[in-house]
């Protein structure tokens, strides 16, 4: 029987957002991002935004956590890589600038041409122009 990909949408919005997402095996994990003064900051709407709720402390940190914990991998099943879904809702280039900043010396954990294992990052929403940064960006687009 094949495996059931589970989509965690929104998980931020529950009483234990990431850690029950990854517990329970999601294969993708979405957060909607605003870029406020510089920061990455989750929200479903803008009016929501909170300044605990960065991108960084909500998924990108909990991440690194745990690559270093299990030595390379999320979690002590090795099969397990899951997908971050970062859905851009406004000023996307300025996002995906920010974003790649982030991500750089991570690379280990969010870009799966240094490690396998990585983390599978997705972006969607305002993409728009896309520019050189593409290039820059160890993530893929739709």
């Amino acid at each position: 029987m094949a495996q059931v990909l589970i989509h965690s949408h929104n998980d931020y919005k529950h009483p234990l957002p990431f850690s029950n997402a990854i517990k329970i095996k999601v294969y993708s994990l979405k957060a909607d991002v605003y870029l406020v003064d510089s920061v990455l900051m989750v929200a479903h709407d803008k009016k929501e935004i909170q300044a605990t709720m960065t991108l960084y402390s909500m998924y990108l940190q909990p991440f690194i956590e745990l690559y270093k914990q299990y030595n390379g991998f999320v979690s002590s099943d090795k099969s397990y890589k899951p997908v971050l879904v970062i859905d851009i809702k406004e000023k996307g280039v300025a996002v995906i600038g920010q974003f790649v900043q982030l991500l750089d010396n991570h690379r280990s954990v969010f870009d799966r041409n240094v490690n396998a294992a990585a983390v599978k990052v997705v972006l969607s929403g305002d993409r728009r122009p896309i520019s050189k940064l593409v290039f820059l960006c160890p993530v893929y687009f739709f």
